[in-house]
């Protein structure tokens, strides 16, 4: 640890300390128990249990006292029924490819173009060309 900057020390005592945890817990335990081990070391595992909620990042010295409730707060977003979605199509990367990088604009500058006078133009092209959503 002596060739380590100071300023990176506790970086790689987290890295270790992680590592240890996927070691200890590849060694044949059970899912759930991995799952505890890897929430325990600041990993958040996909395994949603009380133990886990409650254990994330105990094993680390430097999140106590810090709030990591939020961590496993609320639920995944799952998209649905998106076979039924219909949406403009509008190519996103031809703002910056002609803005930017064609005409050197600012970001900003080429984004109130797109929305000014592009996006409204493909959309009318779409509309002309019989789309209507």
């Amino acid at each position: 640890m002596a060739d380590v900057q100071p300023e990176n020390r506790a970086q790689t005592r987290g890295a270790r300390r992680r590592g240890e945890a996927i070691d200890r817990a590849g060694s044949g335990v059970g899912s759930g128990l991995w799952t505890l081990e890897l929430s325990r070391h600041a990993i958040k595992g996909v395994l949603r249990t009380p133990a886990v909620v409650n254990g994330f990042g105990k094993a680390v010295p430097e999140l106590a006292g810090v709030d990591t409730s939020g961590v496993y707060w609320g639920s995944n977003a799952v998209l649905q029924n998106y076979q039924n979605t219909k949406y403009w199509d509008i190519p996103m990367y031809a703002v910056f490819r002609q803005h930017v990088l064609r005409d050197g604009m600012t970001t900003d500058s080429a984004l109130t173009a797109a929305e000014t006078e592009d996006i409204p133009a493909y959309i009318r092209s779409q509309a002309a060309a019989g789309l209507d959503w």
